[in-house]
């Protein structure tokens, strides 16, 4: 069956949206296998690829988001309820765009500004403790710029709970559909008295 996976796209209007082929007849369970099977590809093709010497940083930086996204859809990471104070991720949550910002920044100092400065003035030119560090800096941002979105998402759903809350609204089967909250972030609500 044909079709479109992007309707609304202006990409795609030429065409009336990007045609798609699926053998699934519901919309929403393919959409749902069309992203499970990408994040799986997206882990499966970081790990061959790291066997097959595509080196470590593209296989590692894929295998991380692939798992950060397939752990974003389930159950948040039980360690953060016990290793991270409320106080912490807060300003883990405030953080978030300072940590995506640091993470791209490194990363394009790391490719075409290294590659540019090396080929232009020599390989020698570029100490290898700046690679190094540049290497290790990125995915340290990276890895926080991942937490931090979960925390910023985690402190929004309670944010949106504590104003209802304070409007007077009870909260209906709909609208605890319309806010979906992490057991991390229950547990912070209820702990703050805010359920």
């Amino acid at each position: 069956m044909v079709i479109e996976s992007w309707p609304e796209s202006e990409a795609f209007r030429i065409l009336g949206g990007e045609p798609a082929l699926t053998l699934v007849p519901n919309l929403l369970v393919t959409g749902m296998l069309a992203i499970a099977s990408s994040l799986l590809f997206l882990i499966l093709l970081s790990i061959v690829m790291l066997l097959v010497g595509a080196g470590f940083g593209p296989p590692l930086v894929g295998f991380l988001l692939g798992v950060a996204a397939t752990t974003r859809n389930h159950a948040p990471l039980e360690w953060r309820q016990t290793q991270l104070p409320p106080g912490s991720r807060r300003i883990l949550a405030v953080l978030r765009p300072s940590c995506l910002g640091a993470d791209l920044i490194t990363w394009l100092l790391l490719l075409p500004s290294l590659v540019a400065i090396g080929s232009v003035f020599g390989a020698d030119f570029v100490p290898p403790v700046l690679v190094f560090a540049l290497i290790a800096a990125a995915f340290v941002f990276l890895l926080l710029a991942i937490v931090a979105s979960f925390e910023h998402d985690i402190q929004r759903q309670i944010d949106t709970r504590r104003k209802a809350s304070m409007d007077g609204e009870k909260f209906s089967r709909n609208a605890l559909l319309a806010v979906p909250i992490t057991p991390a972030a229950a547990v912070e609500a209820r702990h703050e008295g805010n359920v």
